[in-house]
């Protein structure tokens, strides 16, 4: 999933990945996306900026991933990165 719809989701695409337009602080934009998803990698680093987007993520993969078949994956951030 991108935010935008640019050259590096073509890259994406280009190296064969299945590339949807989304945003992961809106509930209702990540059930669109992951609508019909069988599989999911999620990886962000952890940060006071990005918890709402993890939280959503997981919230929306828990109901919306038919086999458990998610996967949330985090670190903490760089401090000045």
């Amino acid at each position: 999933m991108v935010r935008n719809e640019d050259d590096r989701a073509q890259a994406l695409r280009d190296m064969g990945a299945e590339v949807v337009v989304g945003n992961l602080l809106d509930l209702d934009s990540m059930h669109e996306v992951i609508d019909g998803c069988e599989t999911m990698y999620f990886g962000m680093s952890v940060s006071a900026d990005y918890l709402a987007a993890t939280v959503n993520t997981a919230a929306v993969a828990k109901n919306g991933i038919s086999g458990n078949r998610a996967r949330l994956a985090s670190r903490p951030s760089r401090v000045g990165r």
